[in-house]
């Protein structure tokens, strides 16, 4: 090899030439890291990044206090998911089947995946926890080396780009006004849930929706209630939940919202009352539902929830889902990941994808759909 590389990429453009060569063959040990770096002259952390590098490709495994060896059939190289959410203890199963889907569309495209999880711990004002998690993150990167990142709803920190060596081509799922690559086109649903609440006969609705600390959406709040003046509402209101912690929160918070809705409804006049209630939060419906049971009020209102594909309903009310795709939105993460892997050229704007109305009483829907961003409402 030629002395004095100037980089980690140096080193292992020239171990991969040395693997092509046949200089090792598969099965074959390595020269230990400090051999390798008397040998090319550099500093050992930079060989280590090298080999690093080349196990994520698939192309050597190292074996802890064995050494590191050419593999006998190359690998897919190894893509890492990065959430916030702790999926041993994640009531939603949105971001499980996430995953899944994740997993299923990189395989397709020849990578495997390596989840990063509960990462929000690393966002905490308390300074141990932090230290705790920072240290964490720093030895599974060290020991996955990745070659790129998904990024689930990390929009507050994208951890993986905080520091030099882990900068990867990276890719994210999240809103549009978190710079997303790929996301659900909420528009679209307010105008989708509002026009198939007309078709059924609800003139009277009650937005229900989640809210959090510095979170404010005005593009859907007018997309709603323009859906609302089009198709004739003769009443439309918004309610929050306002929450600091997800799952059980979110799914109390609501309940206690509906039965606070239900005292108002008690003693005004029908004209008053909704025939309808949009929820904008799969676990918040779990909630609702529960009080509309308790308080005798399912049979009077149409329901219709934001959802995931593919998680059923039966809560003893019959219930509209409004199905976001969620196999689209990981194969889109996987084929622009792809793309910057290769140094492909990219698509210029980010992808909205369009979910579906499930009915209650039919399986048939529109198929989900991709769709350009819109700039006016």
């Amino acid at each position: 090899m030629n002395k004095q590389p100037s980089t980690s990429t140096d080193i292992e453009a020239q171990l991969l030439a040395a693997l092509q060569s046949g200089r090792w063959k598969p099965g074959d040990r390595l020269p230990t890291t400090a051999e390798l770096a008397e040998e090319s002259g550099a500093d050992l952390r930079s060989v280590q990044r090298a080999l690093a590098a080349l196990a994520a490709r698939g192309l050597l495994d190292r074996r802890p206090r064995l050494g590191t060896y050419v593999r006998e059939t190359a690998s897919p190289r190894t893509v890492g998911l990065a959430t916030g959410w702790n999926l041993k203890l994640e009531r939603n199963v949105f971001p499980r089947l996430f995953v899944s889907e994740m997993e299923r569309a990189l395989e397709a495209l020849g990578y495997r995946l390596h989840l990063f999880e509960n990462l929000f711990a690393l966002m905490v004002n308390d300074p141990a926890t932090f230290r705790e998690g920072l240290t964490r993150l720093h030895e599974e990167l060290a020991a996955v080396n990745p070659a790129g990142f998904v990024e689930l709803q990390m929009h507050l920190s994208r951890l993986p780009g905080t520091r030099p060596e882990w900068e990867r081509p990276t890719v994210h799922a999240a809103r549009l006004e978190y710079g997303a690559d790929a996301a659900f086109d909420r528009i679209a649903f307010y105008h989708d849930a509002m026009a198939e609440l007309a078709r059924r006969g609800c003139r009277r609705v009650i937005l229900i929706r989640k809210g959090a600390l510095l979170e404010h959406f005005p593009a859907e709040d007018e997309a709603f209630y323009s859906a609302a003046k089009k198709q004739r509402f003769l009443r439309a209101s918004i309610r929050e939940v306002y929450v600091r912690e997800q799952n059980p929160d979110v799914e109390s918070g609501a309940a206690t919202l509906l039965d606070a809705l239900a005292d108002e409804w008690s003693t005004a006049r029908r004209t008053e009352t909704p025939d309808a209630l949009l929820v904008a939060d799969d676990i918040m419906t779990k909630g609702i539902v529960t009080a509309l049971l308790r308080r005798g009020l399912g049979p009077d209102l149409t329901l219709l929830s934001l959802t995931t594909a593919g998680l059923p309903y039966h809560f003893g009310l019959p219930v509209i889902r409004y199905e976001l795709p969620l196999r689209a939105l990981a194969e889109e993460l996987a084929r622009r990941l792809h793309l910057k892997l290769a140094r492909q050229p990219l698509p210029k704007a980010p992808a909205l994808l369009r979910g579906r109305i499930v009915l209650p009483e039919s399986a048939s829907s529109t198929p989900a759909q991709v769709t350009e961003p819109l700039s006016t409402l």
